[in-house]
């Protein structure tokens, strides 16, 4: 039973590219230089088990609530977007980013005319 549990933490590490046990014992065989030898890598932290760091799921999640101004738009707490149903997250990612292009080219067409109309005023 101890085996298999251990071919199945190995598995693991191996398929989702924590740890390759195999090539760091042919790596340790052919040169048993020290800095290659990783003997804590059964508990070292790899990125791909991170799950709050940069690059994961919720960092994009929080990137996306922050940058398309979710509680602006909806009055929404990142506490209570969590804990909406999946398709109504996307929904209100979708409608944010929509609102977002049009205020940003109201935005630039203001400018636009703005620039003109102080450009005109010079003229004159």
């Amino acid at each position: 039973m101890l085996q298999a549990k251990e071919v199945l933490y190995e598995a693991y590490d191996v398929t989702f590219g924590i740890f390759n046990h195999l090539k760091q014992a042919q790596i340790e065989k052919i040169n048993p230089e020290s800095h290659l030898k990783r003997p804590l890598a059964l508990v070292a932290l790899h990125p791909a088990e991170t799950w709050a760091g940069p690059k994961t799921e919720l960092d994009r999640i929080m990137r996306g609530f922050s940058d398309n101004k979710v509680a602006e738009f909806f009055n929404l707490s990142f506490t209570e977007f969590l804990e909406l149903p999946v398709e109504y997250t996307e929904m209100v990612m979708r409608v944010c980013k929509d609102a977002l292009k049009r205020k940003t080219s109201e935005t630039a067409a203001q400018a636009s005319a703005l620039a003109q109309a102080a450009h005109g005023a010079k003229k004159q």
